[in-house]
């Protein structure tokens, strides 16, 4: 095998072939290149800043993802208030809340509210926090899908 100074001499880079390609002696191309037209800004949310993240409750009720919960700032035994309605629960820290957060920083659902919200172990759930309110909304797969069939109803599925 020839060595490594008898294939590319003592530049490196002549090994890969990528000589002159990042300098700036390269001649300037005769296009004038194409007008970006960017688009118009996203509108502001009406609830403020959010974030999202998607995650599975465990067959404890555990919810298997903390950085929503970390991006409000909630630590280990804070305590929370919860309430439930078709589709969702709603966490609101609160300091005479009746549930925390468990020692890892993990927030469980307890089964009453799994029940009401129609949320199942094994399900996958949308996280949706709002920091400037200080809330954590999870909202079960029906309740996303059913939203954004309302929003595009092209996304429906087709009737028998």
């Amino acid at each position: 095998m020839p060595s490594r100074s008898s294939i590319g001499g003592s530049h490196p880079e002549a090994l890969v072939g990528f000589r002159g390609m990042f300098t700036s002696n390269r001649r300037p191309s005769q296009f004038g290149g194409v007008p970006l037209r960017f688009p118009p800004p996203e509108p502001i949310s009406p609830i403020g800043e959010i974030y999202m993240a998607t995650t599975t409750v465990d067959i404890r009720g555990r919810l298997g993802e903390r950085s929503a919960i970390k991006v409000l700032h909630w630590e280990p035994g804070q305590p929370l208030t919860l309430s439930a309605e078709p589709g969702r629960v709603v966490v609101v820290a609160e300091p005479t809340g009746r549930w925390t957060i468990g020692a890892s920083g993990y927030l469980s659902l307890p089964a009453r509210l799994r029940r009401e919200s129609h949320i199942g172990l094994t399900d996958r759930v949308l996280l949706l926090a709002a920091p400037d309110n200080d809330v954590l909304a999870v909202y079960s797969t029906a309740y996303v899908a059913d939203a954004l069939a309302c929003r595009h109803p092209d996304l429906r599925a087709p009737k028998p």
